[in-house]
């Protein structure tokens, strides 16, 4: 608190922009537990949406939708869990190909790939074997979004060379108060 009651602010801005390089401990973005609670709600919601699905609650489907692509931005890379693969197959099951969540719910698994063999080798291999019908769909809805944001805009086969860093020149001798021309040496 400052002197006058109120709250003070955060310390200087230039401590925040230094974060990383200041504080050794480095917060996750969610707590183990959130992650859990995180997962238990995303695969309700996406059986609940199966359901809406299966008795054509159209609107109540939308709601659940937004839902579920909302909670994936939540999460961000976090999203990378073996229930999230799992609730593919429940996904695939319950509503057509066609189906736009399918396709987004699809699409960012492919994206997650590889946080998902990092941190779950076993699992994603495990899944990946025994559904290898859903590994292609993954695939393909993650290849048609990327082309959706890039259009034709192909990577280069090789990682371009970065140019030379410039000669720095380094000027010894007194310094000059006036700014004219330089003499030659």
């Amino acid at each position: 608190m400052g002197r006058n009651g109120y709250p003070r602010g955060p310390g200087n801005p230039r401590d925040r922009r230094r974060g990383s390089r200041n504080n050794n401990i480095v917060e996750d973005r969610m707590s183990p537990e959130d992650l859990r609670t995180w997962s238990m709600a995303y695969t309700l919601s996406i059986d609940v949406y199966v359901c809406a699905e299966r008795y054509l609650m159209q609107d109540f489907k939308s709601c659940v939708s937004a839902f579920i692509i909302n909670n994936f931005e939540i999460a961000g890379s976090d999203a990378a869990l073996p229930s999230v693969l799992d609730s593919c197959k429940t996904l695939h099951d319950g509503v057509s190909l066609m189906d736009p969540l399918l396709k987004k719910v699809f699409a960012r698994v492919g994206f997650l790939q590889a946080r998902l063999w990092k941190k779950h080798p076993e699992e994603t291999s495990n899944f990946f074997m025994d559904n290898p019908e859903l590994s292609t769909l993954i695939l393909k809805e993650m290849a048609e979004r990327r082309e959706e944001d890039s259009k034709d805009d192909l990577p280069a086969m090789d990682r371009p060379v970065l140019p030379p860093m410039p000669r720095e020149e380094i000027i010894q001798g007194p310094r000059r108060r006036n700014y004219g021309p330089l003499p030659p040496y």
